[in-house]
């Protein structure tokens, strides 16, 4: 049976919608961990170690040696702040996405270097959804729980509020994709977990 699980919440640095124009608060992603085809998969490990080894174990009893999988929706530092954790697990990420990594941070080629790509790795029932906007090559993960299907997001959609206004965060690489993607993930999603809020009922508010 395929399931999702939230171990973590992820915060803005600032949200416009909250009237803030500046950092006010330290950024983290959401982390949601996948068990689907006997594997478990974690997505975006955000909290730093301490921090994610405590969340992990609270929200599912599971410890970080109980992974088999992590992905990165895409490479921005505040996604990855755990993955010391998971040094012998196989590490993945879309392969346009590592590429994409390298040419746009090259002193994180080694880091990089360690991902392989996902097309092939992924466990049954998960399917990379290609969500460009926010990085050119940005890919989100489709599922099918028992009850609908879920969208984990990362940064295609950031918060409720910018699903709602469908509008990419100010740091998206192309602020028209993004909000294509936001309409596009909101017609195939069911519920969607967005990369710095809690879930989303992805028909709860349509512009």
């Amino acid at each position: 049976m395929t399931s999702c699980h939230i171990i973590h919440i992820g915060t803005l640095s600032m949200n416009r919608f909250w009237g803030e124009t500046e950092r006010v608060r330290e950024p983290s992603a959401t982390c949601t961990l996948i068990v689907a085809g006997g594997q478990r998969l974690l997505v975006d490990p955000s909290p730093h170690p301490d921090a994610l080894e405590r969340a992990l174990a609270d929200r599912t009893g599971l410890r970080p040696a109980d992974i088999d999988l992590v992905y990165l929706t895409h490479f921005h530092g505040d996604h990855r702040f755990g993955l010391s954790l998971f040094e012998d697990r196989p590490l993945l990420m879309a392969e346009a996405g590592i590429a994409e990594w390298i040419g746009r941070s090259p002193g994180d080629a080694e880091l990089a270097g360690r991902f392989c790509p996902a097309e092939d790795r992924l466990p049954a029932g998960v399917g990379l959804l290609h969500t460009p906007g926010h990085t050119r090559h940005h890919c989100s993960l489709r599922l099918q729980t028992p009850q609908c299907i879920v969208v984990v997001a990362g940064d295609a959609v950031m918060t409720r509020d910018f699903f709602a206004a469908n509008e990419g965060f100010h740091n998206s690489v192309d602020p028209v994709q993004a909000s294509e993607t936001i309409a596009m993930i909101r017609a195939t999603a069911d519920m969607v977990i967005p990369g710095h809020d809690n879930l989303i009922l992805a028909k709860e508010a349509i512009p």
